[in-house]
């Protein structure tokens, strides 16, 4: 199930401000004020649906899996504009990896998680998880990106 949350008030790198970004994001497995959290950032052409029937990493993320949603809780958040629940940016131009990184950081926030056990993402995601990272350098024990690179730090 999609849940929102809306980031008030944000400024991106470049200087932008936005009232209002809505962020949108899925939650599997256990509960994430009980569990330690996992949290996974999506590739360019996916989603924050990474578990179940039609999820994108449905052979890692599930019951007795590698990511065991058994043990853990997965929050996967959409990256804002790429149209779930038909969200779209204003100008994608004036956001990168790092604005991003910002966005779930302060989406953790908003939903009271302060401390991931994992960071994970490919691609662009893991691009992003590499900017959060670099950016809070204390949210998380492990550090997990595939097929990605630091790019705007």
């Amino acid at each position: 199930m999609i849940k929102t949350i809306s980031i008030a008030q944000f400024k991106t790198d470049s200087g932008v401000s936005y009232d209002t970004i809505d962020l949108h994001y899925q939650h599997f497995g256990q509960d994430y004020n009980d569990a330690p959290v996992v949290l996974i950032n999506h590739s360019l052409t996916g989603d924050a649906n990474v578990a179940g029937p039609l999820g994108w990493w449905n052979e890692i993320v599930g019951p007795n899996l590698t990511i065991d949603t058994n043990q853990f809780a997965i929050i996967a958040f959409n990256i804002p504009g790429n149209g779930i629940k038909g969200s779209v940016l204003e100008n994608h131009l004036d956001f990168h990896t790092g604005d991003i990184a910002k966005i779930f950081y302060s989406g953790l926030k908003k939903i009271g998680i302060t401390h991931l056990f994992a960071l994970l993402g490919g691609s662009i995601g893991g691009g992003i998880a590499w900017e959060m990272s670099a950016r809070y350098p204390e949210l998380t024990d492990n550090l997990i990106p595939r097929c990605s690179r630091l790019e705007s730090l």
